[in-house]
């Protein structure tokens, strides 16, 4: 209700995984790459979101990789590499701060599980 859509329409989390590193790795569906539209400012708008809210939910996250259907995408619109992990620290702002975690949020050893509908 009268918020603005951060990610592109049909996007779903596949899998969530957190290693004992702090590499959180995050599996979107194909509609994340594939419904993308926009120069850079629309690419940093999901990918600073993304980030933030890891950041705030799973403290333990250090860096965030993303992926697209088990598969690497070496970037979303060609602005912002992600072949290699986010470090949050490098995505200042948002939720960073607070440490909550998003609604929906659950965790257990070794991995954590996000609702998607905590990152609309």
């Amino acid at each position: 209700q009268g918020g603005v859509r951060v990610l592109p329409e049909g996007t779903q989390l596949l899998h969530v995984y957190l290693d004992d590193a702090g590499l959180l790795t995050l599996d979107l569906s194909r509609p994340f790459r594939q419904g993308f539209r926009g120069g850079a400012r629309a690419e940093e708008l999901p990918l600073g979101s993304l980030v933030r809210t890891i950041a705030a939910g799973v403290p333990e996250a250090r860096s965030i990789r993303i992926v697209c259907g088990r598969e690497a995408l070496p970037t979303l619109g060609g602005h912002f590499p992600l072949d290699q992990p986010l470090d949050p620290e490098d995505w200042p702002g948002g939720l960073r701060l607070q440490r909550t975690r998003p609604a929906g949020a659950t965790r257990s050893a070794g991995h954590a599980s996000l609702d998607p509908g905590a990152w609309r």
